[in-house]
């Protein structure tokens, strides 16, 4: 039989880890319902802007926008590329690249994981396929 000192003890611990896990799911679960205004995971280090010669968009192929980030000193995992309203749009683990196709000029921005905000964010993300 457990004492009621280590009870009360115990209690009181599994209380303190609880409120623990349910701050972080709320603060979590906030961050992850407002992420279309802004990056919590993502904490931008530098942005430089570019110019790239791009192709027709029926040539812009995934192969293509990998090679063109190694081109433009970009040594990352590439993820997908995406052609939306006139921009080409490529991202990377820890890189995003955006240039316009008329123009060609573009920005290259380089970010980090926001430490403890990024920790807390994948409570909630789905991990299965």
């Amino acid at each position: 039989m457990i004492s009621p000192l280590k009870a009360r003890n115990l209690h009181r611990d599994l209380g303190y880890f609880y409120i623990g896990l349910i701050i972080s799911f709320a603060i979590s679960g906030i961050l992850m319902n407002h992420r279309d205004s802004f990056h919590a995971d993502k904490y931008t280090t530098e942005t430089r802007l570019i110019v790239a010669k791009v192709p027709q968009e029926s040539e812009v192929t995934d192969a293509y926008a990998e090679e063109l980030g190694k081109k433009l000193g970009v040594d990352d995992k590439f993820r997908r590329q995406k052609l939306d309203d006139g921009k080409l749009r490529i991202s990377f683990e820890k890189n995003d690249i955006e240039i316009d196709l008329q123009t060609g000029k573009g920005e290259i921005t380089t970010f980090i994981k926001t430490p403890i905000i990024s920790s807390m964010m994948k409570l909630h993300k789905n991990t299965s396929n």
